[in-house]
């Protein structure tokens, strides 16, 4: 695949296209992957599932967070939080606790079957990515992983100031 972005203008940034034909790529590759996951899942159980994957992350590393931070956390808008919750709610997979010291505070916990259900959907996110993947012989894939590395390396201190 050859993705091909408008040039980014960024004070200091390269001009020399490869930074922005990495984003390009790296964004295309999200889409291709939530496509995928999508047409694997569609008319089962696990339709729309990788809405749902990083608030059910979330929840599960911090039991009582509550749904500002969860926003925060995610960085996706509070309405879509509060829509995603509540449709987790209805299915069993999250739990709404109030605050006993304050009944407009709500804390959110991963019930039993959440955490059953989100072991399940992460696993078939996994099963499907590594299917991807099949195609590549062992050098094209320890390219991309020195690339990953590099990337995260890269990220590395912008990771540590957003702490």
């Amino acid at each position: 695949m050859n993705v091909r972005t408008r040039p980014v203008v960024t004070a200091g940034f390269r001009g020399d296209g490869l930074a922005e034909e990495v984003v390009g790529l790296l964004q295309a590759v999200r889409r291709a992957l939530r496509d995928e996951y999508e047409r694997q899942a569609r008319g089962t159980a696990l339709a729309e599932s990788h809405h749902y994957l990083p608030l059910l992350h979330e929840v599960a590393e911090l039991p009582g967070v509550t749904v500002n931070e969860l926003a925060r956390r995610t960085r996706m808008p509070k309405s879509r939080v509060s829509v995603l919750v509540a449709r987790l709610v209805e299915r069993g997979i999250v739990r709404r606790d109030t605050d006993e010291h304050d009944t407009r505070l709500v804390h959110l916990r991963i019930t039993p079957e959440g955490q059953r259900r989100a072991c399940s959907w992460r696993a078939t996110h996994h099963r499907a990515l590594l299917r991807t993947l099949e195609p590549l012989s062992d050098e094209q894939l320890a390219t991309i992983v020195d690339g990953l590395e590099l990337l995260l390396s890269a990220l590395e201190p912008h990771r540590k100031r957003m702490s």
